[in-house]
């Protein structure tokens, strides 16, 4: 069964008779079964759309919902209940935004997309992707007019719903990524599972990200975060082996974190891990701890620090890590490492 719903059509309609009311809008779509497609337009102030595309068994696929909302109120709220092939996007250019995307069931290959842009303001955006292997979720909050991105916010979960009353699963081959650009930005990234991968790029305002992946033991896990500009801050930890995190911070108040293996936490292992702090610029700091108290070795650590008021801290324990250290201006370092075969390089000074 296939059923198509063009509730802009219908708002064009009423504008005709009723311009006035058609500014209230509001739309509910409810699919139950394969291959449903759901596309919602809205122009105009009110705007609401709920979209709730229902598996009535398992093995629900297909499912396809597209909105797009344009000035004043926004919000959009999807659910995807079915077993994979499915998409969703969500475009809100204007005001008041909030867009929340929820994909479940033990699904595969499907994709989230929500792009709060042009002259947006108060935007939030959250996609949540509860179980499955190579899924996709994207949150783009940039804008183009003097306030551009205004005052952002995003959240992306894939297979760890744990902070928000869900289970932790085992995902595998998800990827997120999330753009901010200008304003009051955050983000906040949480995977589980194996061969995730993240990127986070926020340029300008008050900056602060959170990525945490793998942490049901997951290896091979990459993340890059890049802050260009303004408050910073950052995250990004990671677990058990061959995970690769990388922090970029231009200019600003920066810090920076990484923490990698976390053998005293919940996840094993932490071998050939590789973590690299970049700061260019301000107020800087750094930290990298990687397996956090032993186990583990081959690891890497790279922290360069190019000018401004620097510190840096490397930690690493277990046998055969390297860490190597570039700090212009005020320098500061401390490298501890534990075991045997450690290496470790620091460089202080003027370029």
């Amino acid at each position: 069964m296939k059923n198509v719903i063009f509730a802009g059509l219908s708002m064009a309609a009423l504008c005709v008779a009723m311009p006035l009311a058609a500014q209230n809008n509001s739309s509910t779509v409810t699919q139950t079964g394969d291959l449903n497609d759901a596309d919602v337009d809205q122009t105009g102030s009110g705007n609401t759309v709920t979209i709730d595309q229902i598996s009535a068994t398992d093995g629900t696929v297909g499912q396809i919902a597209i909105t797009a909302q344009s000035g004043s109120g926004n919000t959009s709220d999807i659910d995807q209940d079915g077993d994979g092939n499915n998409f969703t996007r969500t475009g809100q250019m204007g005001t008041n935004s909030l867009a929340m995307v929820e994909q479940t069931a033990a699904s595969f290959a499907v994709t989230a997309i929500i792009d709060q842009g042009v002259d947006t303001d108060n935007n939030t955006g959250t996609i949540i992707q509860s179980d499955g292997r190579a899924n996709g979720a994207q949150i783009i909050q940039n804008g183009t007019g003097p306030g551009l991105g205004a005052n952002n916010f995003s959240s992306i979960l894939q297979g760890d719903t744990t902070n928000i009353g869900g289970t932790a699963v085992f995902a595998e081959t998800v990827g997120a990524t999330n753009t901010q650009s200008g304003q009051n930005n955050s983000s906040d990234i949480v995977q589980s599972g194996v061969s995730t991968s993240v990127g986070v790029n926020q340029i300008g305002d008050a900056n602060i990200s959170f990525v945490t992946q793998g942490d049901l033991g997951g290896d091979f896990n990459n993340g890059s975060v890049l802050q260009n500009g303004d408050g910073n801050q950052s995250g990004l930890f990671q677990s058990s082996d061959q995970n690769t995190g990388n922090i970029s911070q231009i200019g600003d108040s920066n810090f920076a974190g990484v923490q990698q293996g976390f053998v005293g936490g919940a996840a094993t292992g932490g071998n050939r891990n590789s973590g690299t702090i970049t700061q260019n610029g301000n107020r800087n700091r750094s930290s990298i701890f990687q397996n956090d108290t032993l186990a583990g070795e081959l690891n890497i650590a790279v922290t360069n620090q190019l000018g401004d008021d620097a510190v840096s801290t490397i930690i690493q324990d277990g046998t055969s890590n390297q860490a190597f250290v570039i700090q212009y201006e005020a320098s500061v370092s401390s490298i501890t490492q534990t075991g045997t075969g450690n290496f470790a390089d620091v460089t202080q000074g003027t370029p």
